[in-house]
């Protein structure tokens, strides 16, 4: 496949730029520089009718609203290897948290909500940020940052996935994880104080968390790692959470900011309630960020609402996020151009706004797609805008989807980008240098490829957390619909063979969940039993990794996929030790749900099918915990001594002093 190093947009022949075939099996590209022609930055050519409109410069002291923008967003950049070459749009900057405008009345809202919590006005609080896809809410909570900043403070998000990862509690961790690289940039005295505050508060339940959050390490220092056990270890996990989010909070304010709680699952949403309303913990300001035309009255996210007023006495403090007016779009696209809209703005924002209804995320995509199409461009090397009326007709005269036109806009990179940005979109919202350089082939620069994609907005760095992630979850999206739908199953089945066939030991035991997903969604290819029975085992594996993060409802999925793999007959009979594994895994992740009923069927099923007494304790233990936690007691000490009996280890029918010394002399 041809593609170009050389330069980060180009067009190439239908025929030269296939994107969109099969898995990416050790991707390989060849490079031929003749195969592709380059996008010249300068006006259209003569084929299509020219409007042209000349525009004055922008004049700084000319209204531009409250909020000013910066002078390098963006910028005309001129290229001193190439002085005799039109200047060109740097992109980079549109996507860096810049872009807020006509938000001053929300983010007063959020200022004011937030020195309610940190100076113990109010009961606990939930701050919501809603609004349609596009409409600034994460851009809108980021704001706090400064606020945060002036106060000592610590700004940590977790951001859930479109595409749901199963890994346990992921956006808690990646959250958490922030929080400690921010901490060890704070002083000796701040970091001595969280670490004791941590130590003290949780004491030796430390270990569970270390064991979810290993960079945790780095501030308490090594912990024995340690598992819940039992019916009340989801109430025990929230409970260190709560205890967890104290001592973070116990020196300065912490903000935790949830985005796209939309795609939120249940156990992650569970720890994020116990959080909020801890009575204890004045200093920790909950964000959360959704899209309230995706959240029913059912959803999860709002039973959680509900909960949080009518069972919690907490208050939502809703700030709703609306589009952009033609006023403001005026605005906007005269600091893009660092023109005056008295002229050629005010027709670009026109056409915007009658495309985009003023959704921001759309409108900036969309000048960016008049840029590149050379509809909007620079005239004889000077700043100085120009329109292509006739071009603009041409193109973009139909209805736009936003998420076609970021498909279009990346398929106009090179082909390894492509590659890159659509693989990544099956991982989910971060990019991964180290799994990409494993499914791709070694001659593409993936570094180098991630960098283009940052210079185009694509990808974001992000430094709290040291990882690449799609700017926008739309980018995600875009980069996915680069696979035929009909394709998509077998691209997430390779991605997955590859990682089980190439990682090592230890590599494939950190990335079990990605890879374990990636093969249940290409399970259609499974080419044989033998084959079913391998997943079946990787989803056991995933499962026990799961319960050791405390994550019981994700760690239960992955033990029922593994049992649905096995042939449901005969499984017990071909695949005992595998079929026992799994059942006993699953009645103790039940038993850990509280899950009292079904853990009874789990517990039957393995009392059915067990081979011998041996086989049967765990099911039996299960069963005795899920008793005592009913508060039947009688019959959980009858169960237990049952047992015993049948180990050998009888007890005495009639209890008293006198029984026990006879059965002793015996």
């Amino acid at each position: 496949v041809a593609y170009q190093t050389s330069k980060c947009k180009r067009n190439m022949n239908e025929n030269d730029h296939q994107t969109d075939e099969g898995p990416p099996i050790l991707i390989s590209c060849n490079i031929n520089e003749n195969s592709s022609r380059q996008i010249d930055d300068g006006p259209p050519g003569d084929e299509l009718k020219e409007e042209s409109h000349e525009v004055k410069q922008f004049d700084p002291k000319s209204k531009r609203g409250v909020n000013q923008w910066p002078n390098e967003i963006p910028r005309l950049v001129w290229d001193k290897q190439r002085p005799n070459e039109s200047p060109r749009l740097t992109w980079g900057s549109l996507d860096d948290g810049h872009l807020f405008f006509d938000r001053e009345k929300e983010l007063q809202q959020l200022k004011e909500a937030f020195m309610r919590r940190i100076h113990r006005e109010s009961t606990p609080e939930l701050i919501l940020i809603s609004g349609r896809s596009g409409t600034g809410k994460t851009l809108l909570a980021n704001q706090l940052r400064e606020t945060v900043n002036e106060k000592n403070g610590f700004f940590v998000i977790g951001k859930f996935d479109q595409y749901q990862q199963p890994e346990p509690y992921a956006p808690l961790v990646t959250a958490m994880t922030e929080f400690v690289y921010l901490v060890l940039e704070r002083d000796e005295e701040v970091k001595k104080q969280i670490k004791d505050g941590i130590l003290n508060l949780l004491g030796n339940d430390i270990g569970i968390l270390t064991m979810m959050v290993p960079a945790l390490e780095k501030i308490v220092g090594e912990q024995q790692p340690r598992n819940l056990k039992g019916p009340d270890a989801q109430d025990r996990l929230k409970i260190i959470f709560q205890k967890f989010a104290r001592a973070c909070a116990s020196t300065n304010p912490l903000v935790l900011l949830m985005d796209d709680v939309q795609w939120a699952d249940r156990g992650s949403l569970e720890l994020f309630e116990a959080m909020t309303c801890d009575d204890l913990n004045h200093s920790l300001v909950v964000i959360c960020v959704c899209r309230s035309d995706e959240v029913s009255i059912n959803h999860e996210f709002a039973c959680l609402l509900r909960r949080l007023e009518d069972e919690k006495n907490a208050t939502i403090s809703n700030i709703e996020v609306g589009c952009l007016t033609l006023d403001a779009t005026k605005l906007l696209v005269s600091s893009l151009l660092h023109q005056s809209y008295e002229f050629l703005c005010d027709h670009i924002a026109s056409n915007l706004y009658s495309k985009t209804h003023g959704n921001i995320f759309f409108i900036i995509q969309f000048f960016k797609a008049l840029y590149d199409s050379r509809i909007l461009y620079l005239k004889d090397n000077c700043a100085q805008w120009s329109w292509n009326e006739a071009a603009y007709v041409s193109t973009f005269g139909h209805v736009l989807d936003v998420t076609d036109l970021l498909a279009e806009r990346i398929r106009n990179l090179s082909v390894e980008c492509c590659v890159v940005l659509k693989t990544s979109a099956c991982l989910g919202i971060e990019l991964d240098p180290f799994l990409l350089s494993k499914l791709i082939d070694e001659s593409i620069d993936v570094g180098g490829i991630l960098q283009i994609c940052m210079e185009e907005g694509l990808v974001v760095f992000d430094e709290g957390t040291s990882c690449y992630r799609f700017s926008h979850d739309r980018m995600q999206q875009a980069s996915y619909t680069l696979i035929p739908e009909p394709n998509r199953p077998l691209f997430h089945y390779s991605i997955g063979h590859i990682l089980c066939a190439i990682l090592s030991e230890s590599e494939l035991d950190q990335y079990i969940f990605v890879a374990v997903d990636q093969l249940i969604r290409g399970v259609t290819y499974l080419h044989d039993e033998q084959e079913a029975v391998e997943l079946s085992c990787l989803c056991l594996h995933a499962g026990e990794r799961a319960m050791s993060l405390s994550d019981f409802k994700i760690s239960i999925k992955y033990f029922d996929l593994g049992s649905s793999l096995l042939d449901s007959r005969r499984h017990w009979v071909d695949y005992y030790d595998l079929s026992l594994s799994l059942a006993n895994a699953r009645a103790e992740a039940l038993c850990c749900n509280a899950d009292f009923e079904t853990t009874d069927e789990a517990v039957n099923s393995i009392l059915d099918n067990a081979r011998c007494l041996d086989d049967t304790i765990l099911a039996y233990t299960c069963q005795i915990y899920t008793l005592g936690a009913r508060l039947r007691l009688d019959d959980a000490i009858m169960m237990g001594l049952e047992v015993l009996d049948r180990l050998g280890e009888s007890f005495p029918e009639q209890r008293g002093m006198v029984s026990l010394m006879v059965n002793l002399i015996n």
